[in-house]
């Protein structure tokens, strides 16, 4: 058995609550929207340039964990089409 821990990070604004949704390069350049599904994933390799002040962090912890077993063909149920 194999765990990892994938960490992930969305920047909302603060004032409107809408998240990021692109890497500016300038504070002029950021866009937002209202969408979780649109939020920008950042990494923390990615270089954005904004006014950290105003906005918020949202820190996704993802933990992986990986089980392995081996079994005989025999030992496998057959899954019916529905």
């Amino acid at each position: 058995m194999s765990e990892k821990v994938e960490v992930t990070y969305r920047v909302i604004e603060e004032s409107s609550g809408n998240y990021l949704v692109n890497y500016p390069t300038h504070p002029d350049n950021a866009t937002y929207g209202k969408l979780f599904s649109k939020a920008a994933k950042l990494t923390g390799f990615q270089k954005i340039n904004l006014d950290w002040e105003k906005h918020l962090i949202q820190v996704n912890e993802r933990t992986i964990i990986d089980k392995y077993k081996t079994v005989r063909m025999s030992d496998l149920e057959e899954l019916e089409n529905e």
